[in-house]
C-alpha cells in the first residue's frame, strides 16, 4: 500500500466527538475518495495525513470557531410531521440530533425517495420537524 501523498485520494472515516451536557458524543463519517488538495479540509490534517498508509489513525483537534462553514440557517428543511415517512422496519421515534436518510422525507424538493444521503434531525418547532 502506498503512503499518503498531498495528491492523494483516499477512502478515510472522520470522527466528531465532543461534550454536551451530561453526555459524550461521538459521529462517525465514512467517505470515499477524499482528495487532499481540492477537499476543505483543515490544513494540520493534512499535514498530519501525508505519509500515513492504511490503518492508520490521526487525531487533531479542531476549534469550532476555525470552521470555514458556519450554519446555515437557510438549508435548515421545514415539513409537515407526516412527511416523515421511515420504512416499516425503521423506530418510529424522532430523536434530536440523530442522522435519518434524506429520503425519509417526502414532498422536498431534489430529495428522492431511495436516497440514502445523511440528514439529521434538529427538534420540531411550530408544529414542524426541522432537518
Amino acid at each position: 500500500m502506498n503512503a499518503i501523498t498531498a495528491n492523494s485520494r483516499a477512502t478515510m472515516e472522520f470522527s466528531l466527538a465532543w461534550d454536551s451536557e451530561g453526555a459524550h458524543h461521538i459521529d462517525r463519517f465514512w467517505s470515499d475518495r477524499v482528495n487532499l488538495w481540492r477537499d476543505c479540509l483543515d490544513r494540520k490534517l493534512v499535514q498530519d495525513l501525508i505519509g500515513k498508509k492504511a490503518g492508520d489513525t490521526v487525531h487533531v483537534e479542531i476549534p469550532a470557531i476555525t470552521f470555514h462553514t458556519p450554519l446555515d440557517t437557510r438549508k435548515i428543511i421545514r415539513i409537515h410531521p407526516f412527511q416523515f415517512q421511515p420504512r416499516a422496519t425503521e423506530n418510529q421515534i424522532l430523536r434530536s440530533g440523530r442522522f435519518y436518510p434524506q429520503g425519509f422525507l417526502r414532498g422536498v424538493s431534489g430529495v428522492f425517495t431511495d436516497s440514502t444521503f445523511p440528514c439529521r434531525y434538529l427538534g420540531e418547532k411550530n408544529d414542524q420537524l426541522l432537518f
